[in-house]
């Protein structure tokens, strides 16, 4: 999972990850790198409980 807002790690970072390990990847439009808010959080939940169930 990447946020779009994040500062610490680039897309083009994540991208070249996810092609070179052919992973998924999920993208939160308004997250940052640390997750903290209700609204990044509750996307989060929402994420590991698609992926893990």
């Amino acid at each position: 999972m990447h946020a779009l807002q994040d500062t610490l790690i680039s897309r083009q970072t994540v991208d070249m990850f996810v092609s070179s390990h052919h992973a998924a990847l999920t993208v939160m439009e308004n997250g940052e790198h640390w997750f903290y808010t209700d609204e990044q959080l509750a996307f989060l939940d929402g994420w590991m409980k698609r992926v893990i169930y």
